[in-house]
Order: structure tokens, then C-alpha cells, then sequence
């Protein structure tokens, strides 16, 4: 914002200066013409026409009135420059300035760059490290699972194993048939077992 400002009055007083470059460079030019002249009209030996005479209007200033006249709006003008000139130091004293800051930011947004590119770098890191552990979970989770379904199957064959279904057991596998609670009186007995 601050250099928002800064450049719209440097490019004011650059216009400025530029108006009154022109307006003191058109003052020139007439001051010189009409010197010319009148050298010319006082080596021819006449002296200078009256202004009413010359451009036909009721302006009757004499030579000496114009000169001082010119010599007036140059006073001006040369004080006109010399405030331009003031505020385009002045001008110039804002554009060091701001040049310095921006010199500054700029070096603070470096410093936030290269903290972001490495931020992105650590985040990239995490991410590929994330993957291989999920990749390596996924691995371990299907490897467990397939030893429980193993497991699962060695004791289903166990149990089948043990209970022939369809055979009559030998004599010396005898398994429970029924239910033992507590309130039995013997639960072991030779009847109650096959």
C-alpha cells in the first residue's frame, strides 16, 4: 500500500516537472524571440512598434514592460523548478526507502520459500514413510491371518480327529456325553462316560 502511494507521487511530481520543464521551455522561446526582435528593429534604427500596433489588440506595453514581465515569469518559473526539484529529491528520498523495504521483504520471503520448499520436502518424506508402513502392515495383517486360519484348521482336524464322527470310540477313548454340573453326585462314573 505504502508503495502504492509512493508511486503516485513520484509520478506527480514527474508530471509536474514535466509541466513546468514545458511551460519554462515556451517562456524561453518567447523571451528569445522577442529579443531578437527588438535587436533587429534597433539595428535597423526603428524603434519597436507599440503592442497595439503589431498584433492589432489594445495591449500597449512597451519593451521594457515585456522584458520585465518575461523576467518576472522566469523568476517564477526558476522558483517552480526549483520546488520540482525539491520534490523530486523528495520523491527519490521515498523511492530509496522503498526500495530498501522491498529489499527486506524480499529477503523475508526467501527465507518463508525456502521454509515452505523444505516443509513440502519433510511432508513428501512423511507421506512415502506412511505408505511403506501401511504397505507393511497390510503384510503382516494378511500373514496373521492366514496362520490363524491355520491354527483353525489344525484344531478343526484335532477335533475331528478325536471325535471319529460315525465310529464307535474304542475302549480306551471314553469322552463325556452329557453335561457335568456340581450338584452330581459323581461325574465320573464308569457308566456316564463311552
Amino acid at each position: 500500500m505504502e508503495l502504492d502511494g509512493s508511486r503516485r507521487v513520484d509520478a506527480a511530481a514527474r508530471g509536474a516537472f514535466e509541466k513546468l520543464q514545458l511551460r519554462l521551455s515556451k517562456l524561453r522561446n518567447t523571451l528569445d524571440f522577442r529579443r531578437q526582435q527588438r535587436e533587429r528593429e534597433v539595428l535597423l534604427g526603428r524603434q519597436a512598434l507599440p503592442a497595439a500596433e503589431r498584433h492589432g489588440s489594445g495591449d500597449t506595453l512597451t519593451p521594457a514592460q515585456i522584458i520585465e514581465q518575461a523576467s518576472l515569469v522566469q523568476d517564477e518559473s526558476k522558483a517552480s523548478v526549483s520546488r520540482s526539484l525539491k520534490l523530486v529529491e523528495e520523491a527519490r528520498g521515498v523511492g530509496a526507502a522503498t526500495a530498501a523495504q522491498l529489499h527486506g521483504q524480499r529477503e523475508r520471503l526467501e527465507t518463508i520459500d525456502a521454509s515452505a520448499s523444505q516443509m513440502f520436502a519433510n511432508v513428501a518424506s512423511a507421506n512415502r514413510e506412511a505408505a511403506a508402513y501401511a504397505a507393511g502392515m497390510f503384510d503382516d495383517s494378511v500373514q496373521l491371518c492366514l496362520l490363524a486360519l491355520i491354527a483353525i484348521g489344525l484344531m478343526f482336524i484335532g477335533i475331528m480327529k478325536l471325535t471319529e464322527v460315525g465310529d464307535d470310540p474304542p475302549e480306551d477313548h471314553r469322552l463325556q456325553t452329557r453335561l457335568i454340573t456340581p450338584w452330581d453326585e459323581d461325574p465320573w462314573e464308569e457308566e456316564e462316560w463311552r
